[in-house]
């Protein structure tokens, strides 16, 4: 996804603001590898609802993107690599949080093709993706009792069924 110079400098010192504020918020970079076009694009078609100066408006999901991390790993069990994507929005409807939205693509000769939204999967910095025939076992950050919204330490490994 080509983003101009000034959107990235403005998203970075809008991060950096936030961040100095107490709040985590994720900073602004492209998605990359195998699976970036199908992403990107999913991005650019799928529309929300988005609040701003007070009004409602129709916005594209890559005006809110943040930054994302990408997983490789049959789960078809076709002997292809599909891709899991962890993206990270800005809050459709402001304040000071962002959003996640786990995408799954399946993966063909072609390339990559949107196969399906995964709910119900939370917090930060994915890692340690375990790809098995239909699922997908990831491990997040998440707040522990107590800990500062803005440094959680706690962790959660999530199975995600992807059949």
């Amino acid at each position: 996804m080509a983003v101009p110079a000034l959107g990235k400098t403005f998203a970075s010192v809008f991060a950096a603001l936030i961040a100095v504020a107490g709040f985590a918020l994720p900073a602004r970079a492209d998605v990359d590898g195998p699976a970036a076009a199908a992403i990107n694009d999913q991005l650019e078609k799928t529309i929300l609802q988005c609040f701003s100066m007070g009004e409602e408006k129709p916005c594209k999901m890559s005006e809110l993107f943040l930054n994302g991390s990408v997983f490789y790993g049959d789960y078809s069990g076709d002997g292809v690599d599909d891709a899991v994507a962890f993206l990270y929005m800005q809050n459709a409807g402001g304040g000071n949080s962002f959003d996640i939205n786990i995408w799954a693509f399946k993966g063909a000769a072609g390339g990559f093709a949107f196969d399906r939204e995964v709910q119900d999967v939370f917090g930060t910095e994915p890692r340690n993706a375990k790809f098995s025939k239909g699922k997908l076992a990831i491990t997040t950050t998440m707040p522990k009792p107590g800990d500062p919204r803005c440094c959680p330490t706690g962790k959660k490994t999530w199975t995600i069924g992807l059949k």
